[in-house]
């Protein structure tokens, strides 16, 4: 294994407060970002309503044309930014002015990162996700898991994007309704939308890219101290990578869930939500700051890519194949080094020393029993 970054202690007290600061803004961001789209929508309905002649006042008159010119500037600020070229990281690179910004937004992922706990790490299986769209080898799609609340294994990843050139490809809904992320994240990162035409984009070009393929409804059925994924049911990734023959790397981030507590059941109701592109979650991390996440300590794993044939009109039978072999693959890495994560925290719990254990489990051990009968649960 490689290792790319590996955090070994917790910083000064001071540095705390500042990592602290610096992920409530990141939430507080991406949050309030959220909110653009709605906002824009009830200032219009505010504008049009009186000349409707309705009977009864519009409950959010209090709305009007400076709300309205606000959340529609902010709403077409980065797509303008990418029209001209302003977003494209090589571009900003080359003027001054703006690098300032770029290197803020390279700060302050850098303090969000700061605020896991000691221990936090990203860990190549295998270089071959370097090697990927080079000397003869086929470009590869990076397939994150789990989504958790607000994906901050991403962070993690920091540093394989910084060596290797990815597009981050995140929902339809973020990429065009959510201004605020795409204007913070565009200066340091190449940024897409998950639409059919925006991937089918992307792989003609030969691009190698991260995507989260259990999305809102990874999110949603995310559990405090549970492994879960939402694969069950997405295999149109899989289908992406037959027909461009791509390879497809696992990574798993151990940590995510326990960032956050989110409330569990009404499975229905909240996937259905989630199909229409709104994440059904109710969360919450630190008791007196429920936005913040929890110091978690994150472990991101990058897999060995699982190179894919190509085929142009793959069947369903073919399709399902290569999903199965997929989700086998996760599995295997993620039972690789589920006891390299859980091993010191399972002692801890059970009043043990890992130091008396070796590396691989003891079965006379009921930490080490614990840690074994850890599943991976696929939804």
């Amino acid at each position: 294994p490689v290792l790319l970054f590996h955090r070994q202690r917790d910083g000064p007290w001071w540095k705390r407060i500042i990592s602290f600061l610096a992920v409530s803004l990141f939430v507080l961001i991406f949050v309030v970002g959220c909110l653009v789209f709605p906002l824009w929508v009830l200032s219009l309905l505010s504008s049009v309503a009186p000349s409707l002649g309705t009977v009864a006042p519009f409950p959010f008159s209090f709305l009007g044309p400076t709300s309205l010119s606000v959340s529609t500037v902010l709403l077409c600020l980065p797509h303008l930014f990418s029209a001209v070229g302003m977003s494209d990281p090589r571009t900003l690179h080359d003027k001054r002015g703006l690098l300032v910004g770029q290197r803020a937004v390279m700060k302050l992922l850098e303090w969000v990162r700061d605020w896991m706990a000691a221990g936090s790490a990203m860990v190549l299986d295998t270089d071959g996700v370097l090697k990927a769209g080079e000397g003869g080898q086929a470009p590869t799609m990076v397939c994150l898991h789990p989504h958790g609340i607000f994906t901050l294994g991403l962070t993690m990843l920091g540093p394989l994007f910084e060596v290797k050139d990815f597009t981050l490809v995140f929902a339809h809904f973020l990429y065009w309704l959510q201004p605020v992320l795409r204007l913070l994240l565009d200066p340091i990162l190449k940024t897409a939308s998950a639409s059919r035409a925006s991937v089918n984009a992307l792989m003609r070009s030969k691009r190698n890219f991260a995507i989260i393929p259990g999305g809102f409804h990874e999110a949603v059925i995310t559990k405090r101290a549970t492994d879960r994924v939402f694969l069950s049911k997405r295999k149109g990734f899989v289908k992406f990578a037959l027909r461009h023959g791509y390879s497809l790397t696992p990574v798993y981030v151990f940590g995510e869930t326990d960032s956050y507590t989110n409330l569990q059941g009404g499975w229905g109701v909240r996937f259905l939500l989630s199909a229409l592109q709104l994440p059904a979650v109710a969360f919450w991390g630190l008791w007196f700051s429920p936005l913040t996440p929890r110091r978690a300590r994150l472990v991101a794993v990058v897999g060995d890519p699982i190179q894919l044939p190509r085929v142009e009109n793959p069947s369903k039978q073919q399709v399902d194949d290569w999903h199965r072999q997929y989700v086998d693959a996760l599995q295997r890495l993620y039972n690789k080094y589920k006891h390299a994560y859980y091993r010191a925290e399972q002692h801890r719990q059970h009043g043990l020393h890992p130091a008396k254990c070796p590396p691989s489990p003891r079965f006379d051990c009921k930490a080490c029993v614990a840690v074994d009968r850890r599943k991976l649960e696929v939804w």
